[in-house]
Parts: C-alpha cells; sequence; structure tokens
C-alpha cells in the first residue's frame, strides 16, 4: 500500500465494490445491495471475507452462483 493510512478495510472495499459500484453506475436501485425488490445476484463464498484474516482471502472459494434469484447449475 503507498500510504497505509488510506487502505480500505475489507467491509469497505467489499461496499465500494459492490453498492458504491451500482451507484457510480446508476443502478443501485435495481443492485448492488440484498433488498426486496433487487436483482437476486449474489455468490455463496467458503468464508466471510470481512471477518477472516486479510492473507486468507485470496483462498476463499465460491459455492454458488446466484443471478436474478436462480442458482447457476454450473457454479462451482
Amino acid at each position: 500500500v503507498a500510504a497505509p493510512e488510506e487502505a480500505l478495510g475489507a467491509a469497505d472495499a467489499l461496499e465500494a465494490y459492490t453498492l458504491g459500484a451500482a451507484r457510480a453506475a446508476g443502478v443501485d436501485d435495481v443492485c448492488g445491495s440484498l433488498e426486496a425488490g433487487k436483482r437476486a445476484d449474489l455468490l455463496v463464498l467458503s468464508a466471510d471475507p470481512v471477518t477472516c484474516p486479510p492473507a486468507e482471502i485470496a483462498r476463499i472459494r465460491v459455492e454458488e452462483t446466484w443471478l436474478k434469484g436462480v442458482r447457476e447449475r454450473n457454479a462451482p
């Protein structure tokens, strides 16, 4: 990290990639967070990236992939 005081924590980074990206694209009314009426695109992970040690994040596996509320059959 170039400036450690500018680094994001895991929870802030996750929000930036999900809700933050949806806001930037102007689509946060339909995606970016799990809420009634929004698209249910999500991943089920083998561990919580917010609470696991940073060195372990790269080892987290995708267990399930859901698109529009339907589990993908060919997902890992």
